[in-house]
């Protein structure tokens, strides 16, 4: 009986979630700061526009060095920082 009533749990939390609609941003915009080697390598061109159609957030890619985009995150310019280099983020 305890298995049935964990696995119904486990497959309600895991159904019932992916059943709920997705409600519209307050604020529908996201501004990203990232490396400029990241926006030249095409991957926030392939993953961008699912995310976008999935969220409904329009993300605006601001590409400029590592030090520069981690500056704009810390003065609260972006929403988002996406940079590669570990040791100048903490």
């Amino acid at each position: 009986m305890k298995k049935l009533l964990a696995t119904l749990l486990l497959s309600a939390t895991v159904i019932l979630p992916a059943q709920a609609e997705t409600p519209e941003p307050e604020n529908p915009v996201l501004r990203m700061a990232t490396t400029t080697s990241t926006d030249n390598s095409g991957l926030l061109k392939a993953i961008l526009p699912t995310f976008q159609e999935k969220t409904g957030y329009e993300v605006q890619v601001i590409a400029v060095g590592t030090g520069k985009a981690l500056k704009m995150g810390q003065d609260g310019d972006v929403d988002v920082v996406l940079v590669h280099a570990r040791a100048a983020e903490d």
